[in-house]
């Protein structure tokens, strides 16, 4: 089997990481898992023992995969996960699969040319890029430079402003596959930057969070007990069964809570029936045949009336979802920033877009919805548009 073909065939990549409340829409151990990875990252930012590991998510594009395969040092976006995508171990190659994408291009070189200067000798990694020497920009006092929806910005003084001065690249590596052979390769977080080796021109961006002092204010965590309780109570509470008369929406669910977040709604069991409506309608007016437009309206009506026949069933999942970002929302608040650097979105002051917490081999975004993920909506709906 061929390189890209494992990739695009293995379960171990890194393509999605999941909201830590949305894995209640996975079931009953998607719902335990959310409350347990609450629990360690409330723990770890305690100063209590914890077996989660957590990461800053940085905000960068585009994600590289990069690393030596058969002795040959190669590059190449997230899309290697596409079937027709193929490694790039030249800037030949790069031409010939990017030509009229001269942003993407130049990014690609750079990565190139950059990190193969520093990457271990084995092993293959993913990061996102942060910068290269067209994108950062410095005033009087800071670096700056905008990867995607956030500005990251540090004093010319500090530590990572001095690395920035000298960087041609900065780049945020997160992810390492590990395995015996190709065919055996799986992601995980323990990347090991100790074993790349240092260059002044390439700027390795620790995302390891440093909880420099422990947060107990009891105002918290009295907050956070209860939104845990109320999650809870309302999964206990509910009729029985409740995963399995809801598992069959657990994809509509996700897409309504984001429709939400991009339309500032309180999400409710009626709300979701008319997220549904809506989407199937577009559908259906997609649809030129009759025969499909019934079949098609035939199905809403099911689904619908599943969601009616169900109706407290959807309304606890929903209310147990939101407790559950209650609980993230009221770490996130009292987290602090690692101090490293300043971000702000469209030139007002912003926090870091979140958090990647690491637990029993998943991983999962601890995320301000209503903050960063509405930014990111805006802008994908703008270049849309």
């Amino acid at each position: 089997m061929r390189f890209k073909d494992y990739l695009t065939e293995s379960t171990g990549h890194n393509i999605h990481i999941e909201h830590v409340e949305d894995h209640t829409f996975q079931g009953h151990s998607g719902f335990n898992h959310a409350v347990e990875a609450l629990h360690a990252v409330n723990n770890r930012i305690q100063g209590k023992p914890s077996q989660a590991k957590i990461t800053t998510k940085f905000d960068g594009t585009p994600a590289i995969v990069f690393g030596h395969h058969e002795g040959k040092f190669f590059v190449v976006t997230k899309s290697v996960f596409n079937k027709k995508q193929k490694l790039m171990y030249t800037e030949s190659d790069i031409d010939r699969e990017y030509g009229d994408k001269p942003e993407l291009k130049f990014a690609l070189k750079s990565a190139l040319n950059q990190l193969k200067k520093v990457a271990p000798e084995k092993g293959i990694f993913q990061g996102d890029l942060m910068y290269t020497s067209r994108n950062k920009h410095e005033d009087d006092t800071h670096f700056h430079f905008t990867p995607n929806t956030i500005m990251y910005s540090t004093k010319k003084d500090e530590p990572e402003g001095k690395k920035i001065k000298s960087a041609k690249l900065g780049i945020v590596v997160h992810t390492r596959y590990h395995g015996h052979d190709l065919q055996s390769l799986q992601a995980s977080s323990d990347v090991g930057l100790g074993t790349f080796k240092k260059d002044k021109e390439v700027h390795i961006i620790n995302p390891e969070l440093n909880v420099k002092s422990p947060i107990r204010d009891e105002e918290t965590q009295t907050k956070f007990s209860k939104f845990i309780h109320e999650a809870k109570k309302e999964i206990d509470s509910a009729p029985p069964g409740i995963f399995d008369a809801t598992r069959i929406h657990s994809a509509h669910l996700r897409s309504y809570i984001n429709q939400t977040v991009r339309n500032d709604e309180k999400p409710t069991a009626q709300g979701f029936k008319a997220y549904m409506t809506r989407a199937f309608k577009k559908e259906i007016e997609l649809l030129r045949s009759v025969a499909g437009k019934t079949k098609k309206q035939s199905q809403l009506i099911n689904h619908l009336q599943h969601v009616d026949d169900n109706h407290d069933h959807y309304q606890a999942l929903i209310n147990a979802h939101r407790n559950l970002h209650m609980a993230k929302e009221t770490l996130l608040s009292a987290m602090k920033k690692d101090g490293e650097y300043e971000t702000s979105i469209g030139g007002k002051e912003s926090d870091h877009e979140g958090y990647v917490v690491h637990l029993n081999g998943v991983m999962s975004k601890l995320v301000k919805r209503g903050e960063f993920s509405k930014a990111n909506f805006e802008k994908h709906d703008k270049k849309a548009a």
